[in-house]
């Protein structure tokens, strides 16, 4: 499936008119009753939902640190392309917005955007923010316009969940 680039910022901006808290913290919000719930139903587990993500943040994201670059990464080849950047600065805060585009080979393709809030001291350091609540991982599917990463509607969760792990080495 072919996807441009205005199809591609048309899920940023949606993302960004909607920032919803990362995929795994959503959940559990909405399983705690809180009013940060995004009304977002999961088909995962919280702790599925985190170790996808942590496993694109460990595997995929270093693997495309300049705007621009593609590359693979994970036990199924998963494609990952770095397109947008955006860094807004206040006296106090600096708000960078990420995207990358994520391609399974199973044909489900998603955007994600990380949105990250710092310090304006923070920000040097190079390092995220601690609290998790000043990252959100927004996923877009492209196909069903689903922002749950583990939607059933392409029927590949289990798939993509195994294809974003350590690439399996047998000796």
């Amino acid at each position: 499936m072919e996807i441009n680039k205005k199809e591609l910022m048309e899920a940023v901006d949606t993302m960004s008119s909607k920032k919803f808290p990362s995929p795994d913290c959503d959940l559990l919000f909405k399983e705690r009753s809180d009013k940060n719930w995004s009304g977002t139903h999961y088909n995962a587990t919280a702790l599925d939902l985190e170790h996808f993500v942590d496993n694109i943040g460990d595997r995929g994201i270093p693997s495309v640190n300049n705007l621009g670059e593609s590359s693979t990464f994970g036990n199924g080849y998963v494609s990952i392309s770095f397109f947008h950047l955006d860094i807004e600065k206040t006296e106090e805060m600096i708000f960078r917005k990420r995207a990358y585009k994520l391609e399974f080979e199973c044909d489900v393709s998603f955007v994600l955007c990380i949105f990250e809030e710092f310090l304006n001291d923070e920000y040097f350091d190079e390092d995220s923010p601690e609290d998790p609540e000043d990252i959100k991982w927004n996923f877009f599917d492209i196909k069903s316009g689903s922002r749950d990463p583990s939607n059933e509607s392409h029927g590949y969760w289990q798939e993509i969940y195994e294809d974003v792990m350590e690439v399996e080495v047998y000796d």
